[in-house]
């Protein structure tokens, strides 16, 4: 039989690849957006293997095309759970890989955030012995380029990948590296933040966040995929559980978690190339179809010109 095409990385043990194309896509459903849009969505670029010491190339030729509009890179996959075991390439993606240096370099040199999917820990292990396996990976760059405005995506988080004591070493981790931001969606909410007796954040994290009210953020992770066929809002229900927080921090650090600091660290100080400054920014014909999730059935399709 011929084999099937899978929704999802996990649906089987095919191989996976950086599609490089993703982020001229990104940029095409962007320049589609009259200029009152524009300034809602802060696109961000990345899809390069981390192991290529030629990336930067691509990351610098997507800059020169679409100058001031990208407002950062990401999130760029390195340690991954399962999807590091599919990847084609024998070599493991790591947060500290030569590759990525020029990228730091460069993603310094632009004053952008830089964000990276990176465990701090091996998958599924079968004792927490409080040691986070892959951390000394990540403080290396750290430690190498301080100037560095790294975005740790889930902080550091992933399916069954993480120890009781995750807080203590980001609390250290933020202590110890003031341009460290730490992004908060994903599974890190419901497997490692949230009391599952009580449905609120555990009190070690409502610590942290008081702690540290600036270096957190939250984020939906959802990908290409906001409208259900149905056209339920898929996206409201990934924002609205953090919520929480406005009950168990106070004002200003729930401010600052829920919208305020991706306000500071996308946005602000952001020259929002809209139409009227020359034809390169002149807003062009939607060319992407909005494709629609038939979970149960098992396939993509697109529903009507509404969601072009």
């Amino acid at each position: 039989d011929e084999p099937e095409k899978p929704l999802y990385y996990q649906d089987d043990n095919g191989q996976c690849y950086v599609y490089a194309y993703s982020d001229q896509m990104v940029a095409d459903a962007w320049m589609a957006l009259p200029d009152d849009k524009r300034k809602r969505f802060a696109p961000v670029f990345g899809a390069i293997n981390p192991t290529d010491i030629a990336a930067v190339e691509h990351i610098d030729r997507m800059w020169t095309k679409f100058p001031g509009m990208w407002r950062g890179l990401g999130e760029i996959m390195c340690r991954h759970d399962d999807l590091t075991a599919l990847l084609q390439d024998d070599e493991i993606p790591v947060i500290n890989h030569k590759a990525m240096v020029p990228i730091y370099e460069w993603s310094i040199a632009k004053d952008l955030n830089c964000m990276v999917h990176h465990n701090a820990d091996r998958t599924a292990e079968e004792e927490d012995d409080g040691v986070h396996e892959y951390l000394s990976e990540v403080e290396e760059v750290l430690n190498q380029f301080p100037d560095l405005r790294l975005v740790w995506a889930h902080a550091g988080v992933s399916r069954r990948t993480s120890e009781p004591t995750h807080h203590v070493m980001i609390d250290r981790l933020l202590t110890e590296h003031p341009n460290l931001h730490i992004d908060m969606s994903w599974v890190v909410w419901e497997e490692v933040v949230l009391d599952p007796k009580t449905s609120k954040p555990f009190q070690t994290w409502i610590d942290l966040f008081q702690k540290h009210p600036t270096r957190f953020s939250i984020g939906s992770d959802q990908v290409g995929q906001f409208v259900s066929p149905a056209k339920g809002n898929l996206l409201k229900p990934e924002i609205i559980k953090y919520w929480v927080l406005a009950d168990v921090c106070d004002k200003e650090t729930a401010q600052a978690v829920l919208y305020g600091n991706a306000q500071r660290i996308w946005f602000e100080g952001w020259d929002v190339p809209t139409s009227d400054k020359g034809p390169r920014w002149a807003q062009i014909e939607p060319c992407m179809k909005a494709e629609t999730l038939f979970h149960n059935q098992g396939y993509f399709d697109w529903v009507d010109e509404e969601m072009y």
